[in-house]
């Protein structure tokens, strides 16, 4: 077992998560909600993330190269223009989270599984 190789893949993974930055979002999301709501919420988000992760830790490769037929440099190629497109957004107009908050009640299953499991989506 190479120590190295997974201590370098928990810090990338640590930092795409970005579970930090998550905190300030999900507080903002879930402060019309009671403790019971805030926990749900929180449970669920937890939960989608895992089940995210887990899926393409097992199957990652395989979804992609069989399933979709995607070579890893054609997804490193969509990955750095993704990431080109928000960073653009972000200088031109503002942060990413605006989209989020539409004003209506939000249910706590959702909140925990869109903008916190998969905020790349929101």
């Amino acid at each position: 077992m190479d120590w190295t190789a997974i201590l370098k893949s928990t810090i990338t993974l640590f930092a795409i998560v970005n579970p930090i930055g998550s905190i300030p979002l999900f507080l903002q999301l879930t402060s019309s909600m009671t403790p019971q709501e805030r926990r749900r919420a929180f449970r669920t988000g937890i939960l989608s993330a895992s089940a995210i992760l887990f899926v393409f830790i097992l199957a990652g490769d395989k979804i992609l190269t069989e399933f979709f037929q995607i070579r890893l440099t054609d997804l490193m190629a969509a990955g750095g223009l993704l990431l080109l497109i928000i960073a653009m957004d972000h200088l031109v107009f503002g942060a990413l989270v605006r989209g989020v908050l539409t004003g209506e009640e939000q249910d706590a299953d959702h909140i925990g599984a869109v903008p916190i499991a998969c905020p790349i989506l929101a």
